[in-house]
């Protein structure tokens, strides 16, 4: 995601095929635009062959985590189960205890 503090958002006319299409643009804070878009997040603990819970540093919004083991996604009740709080993602706990050396990566929006 750009480093920018702003992002300007092309509003289109009835004829989007084309680069005339566009009338003007729409200033979208940082702010805002973060909280549309999964971002990633810090997950913490031990990848030891044997440690199955993790948590993350940001809670993310019900239903829009994606969790990867070593580039692959993974699926919810088959892959890891969901630790929440209230109605927000928090950490997930897995089947199996990712390998030691295995990088664990969560996206969410929060």
């Amino acid at each position: 995601f750009p480093s920018h503090d702003n992002v300007y958002v092309a509003q289109m006319s009835a004829q989007p095929s084309t680069l005339a299409g566009f009338n003007d643009l729409t200033l979208v804070t940082k702010g805002y635009v973060d909280s549309i878009y999964a971002r990633k997040t810090a997950v913490t603990g031990s990848i030891n062959s044997s440690n199955k819970i993790f948590t993350f540093g940001n809670a993310f919004r019900s239903d829009s985590e994606a969790i990867y083991v070593n580039g692959l996604l993974q699926t919810a009740t088959d892959d890891y189960a969901l630790t929440t709080s209230g109605s927000f993602i928090t950490g997930v706990t897995f089947v199996s205890a990712p390998l030691t050396g295995s990088k664990v990566n969560a996206y969410g929006v929060y």
